[in-house]
């Protein structure tokens, strides 16, 4: 349920501010952080996060 909200969050930030916004890389952080935390997806997180960093 957290994931899904996560990516819809996602979703909506980059149809109103673009894909290259300080929200969108908020909540791409955000969601990095459930996947390495909570769920053990590390791969996923990793690349996440590098997604967050370069925005």
């Amino acid at each position: 349920e957290a994931e899904d909200m996560h990516l819809k969050a996602i979703e909506i930030k980059e149809r109103l501010f673009g894909s290259e916004d300080y929200e969108v890389a908020l909540s791409v952080g955000h969601l990095a952080s459930l996947y390495s935390y909570d769920m053990q997806k590390f791969a996923e997180a990793e690349k996440l996060y590098l997604r967050s960093i370069a925005i």
